[in-house]
Order: structure tokens, then C-alpha cells, then sequence
């Protein structure tokens, strides 16, 4: 990312025809260090922050790669940030699920400019 640019990554949402599914039937791991703490890089948007402390700590700057990984089991949700755990979040409403659905990258809006690289899917033991 260059600045304050906005994106993120959606997990647990299903297949509908609906643009807005992964918005209000998943939950998106923002990127964007600029925003409020419940919608900050490492945050289940708006659901819950992540630990800023540990998230300033390895955060790179604009211009520079960060590293995330997003790891889901059942209903939790672990989002690592360089190799460092910044948030642990387990879902709890019965309208939403992460046991099943779709993951994807948000693309919030044609000024925001953030890349992806290296993407890779692993399915985790039950």
C-alpha cells in the first residue's frame, strides 16, 4: 500500500448472487492502518480490534510487503501479521459462520491502490 489506502480479505461468507454477501454474511481482516481500531489492519472489521501494540510492532511502512496470515478453525479466527499473532477472534453469532463459505480480496474503491502477492491456501487438520 502506498498510504492510506483501504482493503481486506473476506473469510466464512456464502455463494450468493449479492455483492454485499461477504459484508454482511462474512467477515472481512482489514488492511488499512490508518482507520479506527475496529477497522484497522488486523481488526475483524468492526467486530473486534486487533492488539494495535502488537500490530505497530511489526508493521512495515507504506511501500514496503507485510506478511498476513489468516488461520480459521471452526468458528475461531487467528490473523498473524509477520509472523505475529494480532488478533484471536471467535464467532459467535448464529447468522454468520466461519466453518464454511467463501474467502475474498476486497476491492473497497478505484482510489484505493493495495497489492497481493503470494497468495496460498492450506486446509488445516479437523
Amino acid at each position: 500500500m502506498r498510504g492510506d489506502d483501504n482493503s481486506g480479505v473476506f473469510v466464512g461468507f456464502p455463494a450468493s448472487d449479492d455483492p454485499w454477501s461477504a459484508v454482511n454474511k462474512g467477515y472481512e481482516i482489514q488492511i488499512d492502518a490508518t482507520d479506527a481500531v475496529d477497522r484497522t489492519t488486523g481488526a475483524v472489521y468492526s467486530f473486534q480490534s486487533a492488539n494495535i501494540k502488537a500490530r505497530d510492532q511489526v508493521l512495515r511502512p507504506p511501500g514496503q510487503w507485510n506478511s498476513y496470515e489468516i488461520k480459521v478453525q471452526g468458528e475461531r479466527l487467528q490473523v498473524f501479521l509477520n509472523g505475529v499473532k494480532i488478533n484471536d477472534f471467535t464467532n459467535k453469532d448464529p447468522e454468520r459462520s466461519l466453518t464454511d463459505g467463501y474467502i475474498g480480496l476486497q476491492n473497497h474503491g478505484a482510489g484505493d491502490q493495495v497489492s497481493f502477492r503470494d497468495i496460498q491456501l492450506k486446509e488445516l487438520p479437523s
